[in-house]
């Protein structure tokens, strides 16, 4: 699965995973306030064998499949975004 990541510019500790097809414009709007400013850091091939550092790529790519976008990072950040849906 093709992903765009993207850094959220006022905390660097938090990542959106977000597969190429979609743009940022089809985020919820409550998330796109919630993550605030964003900035492409790459394109990877996101895939369940692959071993990325602090990312569980099966979790990703669960949430993807489930929500269309995965948010890895500090925990309440991930927490209180994905109450959101749940």
């Amino acid at each position: 699965m093709q992903c765009n990541i993207y850094k959220l510019a006022d905390r660097p500790d938090v990542f959106l995973f977000l597969p190429v097809e979609r743009s940022l414009d089809m985020l919820p709007v409550e998330v796109r306030e919630k993550l605030g400013g964003l900035n492409l850091i790459e394109t990877i091939n996101l895939s369940e064998d692959q071993s990325l550092i602090a990312v569980d790529t099966t979790k990703a790519i669960e949430n993807i499949r489930e929500y269309g976008f995965h948010v890895q990072g500090a925990e309440g950040e991930v927490s209180e975004i994905s109450s959101m849906f749940g």
